[in-house]
């Protein structure tokens, strides 16, 4: 692997992890389950559509400057 290659996956590696973990968040893969704290059922219902949103936009946008800067870049 070259170098431009390495250095752009790790500079992409954190936004696709935090893309995948607000999506899984506002599907509620992960977390408490709905019932459970009335507190975060709450937040789940104002943000939930946020995190269900932004989360794939992340990780398209993280897997499309990804692309760029180790294979389009020079």
């Amino acid at each position: 692997m070259s170098d431009r290659f390495l250095g752009a996956l790790a500079s992409q590696a954190l936004p696709l992890c935090g893309g995948l973990y607000f999506t899984l968040l506002g599907y509620r893969k992960i977390g408490k389950r709905l019932g459970e704290d009335p507190g975060l059922d709450a937040r789940h219902a104002r943000f939930g559509f946020l995190l269900r949103s932004l989360g794939p936009m992340i990780m398209i946008i993280s897997g499309c400057i990804f692309v760029y800067d180790a294979f389009v870049r020079r």
